[in-house]
């Protein structure tokens, strides 16, 4: 008895991996065919077809991806939405805004532009 269990929370936990795996191609836009993406789903579809649900890991990788799209396209138009909403904004009100100052970590002055080089 207790073993079944863990097959059915196995095969849902594989359910749930495809799912997420579909999203996050879906979303970013990932190639399918090469890559992390590719030995991902590889390595997920050969534990479904041990476990025999190999058609529903499939559809559960599809209704990710679908999703996926759904979700960027959807995040794509409310962006637009928040920079419409300050394009007419007055330059005083939108110099109020507080942008954080940002530097890359990576960034110096090059060694020919420091005051003693040498």
């Amino acid at each position: 008895m207790f073993s079944k269990k863990n097959k059915v929370d196995e095969k849902k936990e594989l359910l749930k991996e495809a799912y997420k795996l579909g999203f996050e191609v879906g979303y970013y836009r990932h190639y399918e065919s090469v890559g992390w993406v590719r030995r991902k789903r590889e390595e997920i579809e050969s534990i479904a077809v041990q476990e025999g649900i190999l058609d529903k890991v499939r559809e559960a990788y599809d209704r990710g991806k679908v999703d996926g799209e759904r979700k960027k396209s959807v995040d794509l138009i409310d962006e637009r939405k928040i920079a419409d909403k300050h394009k007419n904004m007055p330059v005083r009100e939108l110099a109020a805004i507080e942008i954080p100052d940002f530097q890359p970590k990576f960034f110096s002055v090059p060694r020919f532009l420091r005051k003693n080089h040498k």
